[in-house]
């Protein structure tokens, strides 16, 4: 370890060795024609020819300015910039300082207020970043570029927030190529194509309800570079290759014209470079929509419990490539669509020790898994313009999953278990939009939703390969909904809209237990706006009646009048933003919590004989500053939610097998504090980035019992790191991952795991073709806290005169076999041996077209 540290700082010391200059300090006072100081007035280092800034400030109240420098003045200018005058600019080695400047009025009145030159711009709900000012040129993704603008937060799982608020969408040209799925666009559409992202707040997608609604929503733009010409199919090639047969080939193709647009992706590899699609995020976006829908897990995710950044478990094959378009013959009629089709072989080794504390009871599993998960998506939109003030919008979606799934530790014809999953789902959505003279719409809805899902296990007997258990389940869901919604903004502070909303549910299991749910609800959203405050009031009320009938239970109809309430504050000043909100909500009626099915590769789960409905409330403020100036960025976010009469888990042991039921609870009281912090000091030349989120629990529930116990528990999560963003050809990434949990039951006394990651990124750019990135990542991980190295070298050439780069990627040298991890729970506690994938070196060349 004190060998690695050595190598670690004799390798940024020579990296960071630099030409050094004197240090000069440039300051003067800035007035109008009258003599008067004029403040805000920005002052920029810039070099000669070019649009980069090198050094920035503001003058004072009293017009003064101070910018220290320290490098070459050769090819350097200074200029001082504000809003509402004309612009001046000095060769920094022609003048002497101090030196006073007299700005002249301009006769020109912008409409935009420049914030930073070429950095940041704010006009009206739209926040603009120029990549240029963030980006470094070693980026890939737009993803990559994203993380480093203030205001932006994307989490390690790629979703993506703004100002702390999750966005609906990301745009390509003011194209929706992509629907809710926008981790396609920030995953794969290149930097270098991208000029600017815009931040768009209150964003309408139906343009008819724009002067009808108030919109909370956010999407992300991606405006291509002015020098590209969509007219021909531009986009890149990365192909790799490296020993052991490992591949990867990975194209983008974007083609725009003015009735047709394409975008592209394919990605075919047996390597550890990063995917396009995640099976999650698809899902999120098919479900959203809908109250509730027949789902059961056969296997509890062996592939993401622990997931440790940077540590590959699975040797993976995939095949993916999705095709998104838009097709507009006339103005009045556009049609959107997309195809998806993404098959993985995955290969996962691990021995697991599941401890269960109630029973004192240890279960010892080891196996050697493989999953070829399978995935058709479809999607389909219409929008046609009837009239100019009604449009009709249809939009299909069809969805097939397949997740098979064996362990062949044992012999390959003697599966210790075997297990299927297959989802199919379709969805019908038909809206008719109509937009009144008086700042008011109505828009008809229709939707069908259809849900089939099969699940299937089987347990063979190792010695002779008799299935021992044989299960299987077929659940269905059929969802119907009607309605229709007013929209009513014809005030300047008040707007509201109603809505009447019919539905229709029916779940069926195995063709034996059957839930259907009917519901008639008006729902209310009413805003009013004084000033730089907006109160917002929401709720569902109406009439539910559901029927359950099950071989487990007696039959059992509930009729039940429902009330939502939310109310929200927001206040806006300036760079300074605060939200409060409260809301009530009833629990709801879920067909599997009360019959019984397998869930869990060794059994089965036991429906709940307790029939009650739980209710949540919660209550939460948020406060951010934003201040796009001086790039810097805060939130503080805390929600408190109490949940009543909900379900909490149940363990249920025997000598075969053990599996998981519900059982009701009393209050559970759950606490979330969230602090972000992103911050670039342009005197230091460094940025600085934090991430926390920490929850507190509080609840009550019974295991293998029926007496409650008490439990308490604590998890935290943090990411802090620094980052230089010198002129120099040397940079660095550093950082640390901290994890944390920690239960206390009334069976033992506190138990708690500890994780934590170093991280350090260095870069080196001698010059405009070549760049070399070394990554370092020190994992302490298990009971022990195990040290765990990781290196990867990364280095790339890109010719001047065509768009090809060749480089070197590699993942993991030092090859580690077996991680060791350790997590907790309020019942147990998992330790896990497993294997994860071997050194790679890939040789990979990109093209440009």
């Amino acid at each position: 370890m004190k060998s690695y540290c050595r190598f670690v700082l004799l390798l940024f010391l020579l990296f960071c060795a630099t030409t050094a200059f004197p240090q000069l300090t440039l300051s003067g006072k800035i007035t109008n024609v009258e003599g008067k100081p004029l403040p805000n007035v920005n002052v920029m280092i810039r070099e000669s020819g070019h649009e980069k800034i090198y050094h920035f400030t503001s003058s004072d109240k009293d017009g003064v300015y101070t910018l220290i420098f320290n490098e070459d003045e050769k090819d350097k200018r200074i200029v001082f910039r504000i809003l509402g005058y004309d612009e001046k600019t000095f060769n920094l080695s022609g003048v002497s300082f101090p030196l006073n400047v007299i700005l002249t009025e301009t006769n020109n009145v912008l409409n935009e207020i420049v914030i930073k030159p070429q950095a940041i711009r704010v006009k009206k709900d739209t926040t603009e970043y120029m990549v240029s000012s963030f980006s470094d040129g070693t980026e890939g993704a737009i993803e990559d570029v994203l993380r480093k603008m203030p205001g932006i937060e994307v989490s390690d799982n790629g979703d993506i927030s703004f100002k702390g608020k999750s966005i609906e969408k990301i745009m390509l040209d003011d194209t929706d190529l992509f629907d809710k799925n926008y981790k396609l666009a920030s995953k794969n559409v290149p930097a270098k194509f991208i000029d600017k992202v815009q931040a768009i707040e209150n964003y309408h997608e139906n343009r008819l309800l724009k002067h009808a609604e108030n919109s909370d929503k956010i999407i992300l733009n991606l405006s291509l570079r002015e020098d590209i010409n969509t007219q021909k199919p531009i986009g890149t090639i990365a192909t790799a290759g490296g020993y052991e047969n490992k591949y990867a080939l990975q194209t983008n193709l974007l083609s725009m014209n003015k009735k047709l647009k394409l975008y592209d992706i394919l990605d075919l590899n047996n390597s550890e470079l990063s995917s396009p699609f995640s099976l999650e995020d698809n899902a999120n976006t098919l479900y959203e929509e809908f109250d509730s829908y027949a789902d059961a897990e056969v296997v509890n995710g062996y592939f993401d419990r622990v997931s440790n950044e940077g540590i590959k478990r699975a040797e993976t094959k995939q095949e993916f490539n999705s095709l998104n378009w838009v097709y507009q013959p006339v103005k009045k009629l556009q049609l959107t669509g997309n195809l998806l089709f993404n098959k993985n072989r995955e290969t996962f080794t691990d021995h697991e020790r599941i401890f269960y504390y109630s029973d004192s009871l240890l279960i010892d599993n080891t196996s050697s898994i493989k999953k070829e998960p399978q995935t058709v998506y479809g999607s389909l939109k219409l929008k046609y313009d009837l009239k100019e003030n009604m449009t009709l919008l249809y939009q299909g979606k069809y969805n097939a999953d397949k997740k098979p799934m064996r362990n062949t530790l044992f012999i390959p014809d003697a599966y210790l278990y075997n297990t299927l999953g297959e989802n199919k789902f379709m969805t019908h959505n038909l809206d008719l939009t109509m937009a009144l003279k008086d700042s008011s719409a109505l828009v008809f809805n229709t939707s069908a939703f259809s849900n089939w899902n099969l699940q299937q296990f089987d347990y063979y007997n190792m010695e002779d390969s008799t299935t021992e258990i044989d299960q299987r389940m077929k659940a269905t869901t059929f969802q119907y909904n009607a309605s229709v919604k007013y929209y009513n903004k014809n005030r300047n502070h008040f707007s509201y809209t109603l809505q009447a909303v019919f539905s229709l549910n029916d779940q069926d299991v195995n063709n034996t237990a059957s839930l259907e749910d009917a519901s008639a609800l008006i729902n209310v959203d009413m805003t009013y706006k004084s000033g730089k405050s907006a109160f917002s009031f929401t709720s569902g009320m109406g009439y539910r009646n559901q029927t359950l009938s099950s071989p487990e239970q007696q039959p059992h109809t509930d009729k039940r009048f429902e009330f939502s309430p939310h109310l929200s504050y927001q206040l806006s000043l300036g760079n300074h933003g605060i939200s409060l909100f409260g809301s009530y909500a009833q629990g709801k009626f879920s067909l599997l919590d009360y019959i019984n099915y397998f869930t869990d590769y060794r059994g089965s789960r036991t429906g709940s004989n307790v029939y009650e409905y739980g209710s949540s409330i919660s209550y939460g403020a948020t406060y951010f500053y934003f201040k796009p100036q001086n790039q810097t960025f805060f939130l503080l976010s805390y929600i408190r939610s109490i949940n009543k009469n909900m379900y909490a888990n149940k363990t249920e042991i025997t000598p075969v097998m053990n599996y998981s039921s519900l059982i009701p609870g009393q209050n559970r009281e759950n606490q979330l504090l969230i602090i972000n912090f992103k911050k670039y000091i342009d005197e230091l030349r460094h940025g600085v980035n934090w991430e926390n989120s920490l929850n507190y629990m509080e609840y009550s529930n019974a295991v293998n019992s029926d007496v409650l116990r008490k439990n308490k528990g604590l998890s935290t999560n943090s990411r802090f790191s620094i980052k230089s963003v010198f002129d120099w050809p040397v940079n660095y990434n550093l950082g640390v991952r901290f994890r944390y949990s920690a239960y206390k039951t009334d069976l033992l006394p506190q138990i708690h795991t500890i994780n934590y990651t170093l991280f350090q990124e260095l870069l080196y750019r001698p010059n405009r073709q070549w760049r070399i990135k070394l990554y370092f990542d020190e994992y302490f991980l298990g009971k022990d806290k195990r040290f765990y190295l990781f290196i990867r070298p990364d280095i790339t050439y890109s010719f001047k005169k065509y768009k090809l780069s060749i480089g070197i990627n590699t993942y993991n040298i030092l090859n580690n076999n077996q991680i060791a991890d350790y997590q907790i729970s309020d019942y147990y506690s998992i330790e896990n041996d497993y294997s994860i994938v071997s050194g790679q070196y890939l040789l990979n060349i990109q093209f440009q077209f």
